[in-house]
């Protein structure tokens, strides 16, 4: 016996895929994320909400008809967008039930599954949208989540949560090459514990219906902050100084790098690490960078502007951007659409 966590998001920004595409593009100790087209989509989840081993046509007309419609408001996430689903399956025999259950019952969001789901998450969608073209739409609608108890034959749901709201979005049918990209990076995502707080916090930006979008712009500027100061400490010891363009003598320039050791503004980290992943394009970027923080600052300083005006596409774009140009330097990625 098994307890199986799912969690099925819509890829807002995979446009009319393949309808039998079902792809894994995460396989990691019990923990898979597969990509599914319409049809697909339609088997997993009949299987989901039927629960106890029956499929639709067991169902009788009665049965057929109150469920139908709570399987129509589902399959809609499907009719044009991939699907995310992802999937945590553990032996029930290693599970304390004592141990986690509180004055409700079992509370099984205190195991594993739930967390290690998010994480799968975490680097899948990331990896997603760094393989695509950039102003294509980063969002994930939450659909639906539960518990199952699975054997060979049965199939019994324990909890379903749903989360709903609509938005129009940027869409691109996903070819291939995106999907190899996507298989390729996630592993390095899933297995980077350099970039795990970064890889958390972008993902974590990629739902603003589920986790609100303040929350969802924060996390992509907490993960643009936490990514420039990590970068600025590896480039940081290569950072020389020059008078008139030539190189300064070592003692002059490791003194003058003493006394502003600790006070760099964030801002200048950032000019340092635009110059030394994205040479051509860096001024383009220090101002959209000190445009994004300005209206950052002035909201959460002077909270001056409303919610919906904090720049969450642009600070995603950047962050995204500079994580692609990090993949392509440091770690000799190929096939990355860099905008």
């Amino acid at each position: 016996m098994y307890l199986q966590y799912f969690r099925i998001y819509s890829a807002i920004g995979v446009y009319n895929p393949e309808p039998s595409l079902d792809v894994i593009l995460l396989s990691n100790n019990g923990v898979v994320v597969r990509l599914l087209g319409a049809k697909s989509y339609e088997s997993v989840l009949d299987g989901l909400l039927t629960s106890s081993g029956k499929r639709l046509s067991d169902l009788d007309d009665e049965a057929l008809r109150r469920f139908q419609p709570t399987r129509n408001s589902y399959l809609m996430y499907g009719r044009n967008n991939a699907i995310l689903y992802i999937s945590a399956i553990h032996p029930i025999s290693i599970i304390d039930i004592k141990e986690i259950t509180d004055e409700d019952g079992p509370n099984f969001d205190k195991l594993q599954h739930r967390s290690e789901s998010e994480r799968a998450f975490g680097a899948t969608a990331t990896a997603l949208s760094l393989s695509r073209f950039s102003k294509i739409s980063k969002d994930y609608e939450f659909i639906i989540d539960g518990y199952n108890i699975l054997d060979d034959d049965l199939g019994f749901l324990k909890k379903v949560d749903q989360y709903k709201r609509s938005k129009d979005q940027a869409m691109m049918e996903i070819i291939p090459e995106e999907i190899q990209t996507t298989i390729f990076l996630s592993e390095i995502f899933h297995s980077d514990k350099d970039l795990q707080a970064v890889i958390d916090l972008f993902s974590g930006s990629l739902k603003p219906y589920e986790n609100g979008f303040l929350h969802a712009f924060i996390s992509a500027w907490t993960g643009l902050e936490i990514f420039i100061v990590k970068q600025f400490k590896v480039i940081q010891m290569s950072v020389g100084i020059t008078v008139k363009g030539i190189p300064a003598h070592g003692i002059f320039s490791k003194r003058m790098l003493d006394v502003m050791n600790d006070k760099y503004r964030l801002l200048d980290k950032f000019a340092a690490l635009s110059n030394y992943l994205n040479e051509s394009g860096a001024d383009e970027d220090i101002s959209l960078f000190q445009e994004i923080k300005t209206i950052r600052d002035r909201f959460f300083h002077n909270m001056s502007g409303a919610i919906e005006d904090l720049p969450l596409d642009k600070t995603r774009d950047l962050l995204e951007k500079y994580l692609k140009l990090y993949l392509v330097k440091e770690r000799e990625a190929i096939g990355l659409t860099i905008v």
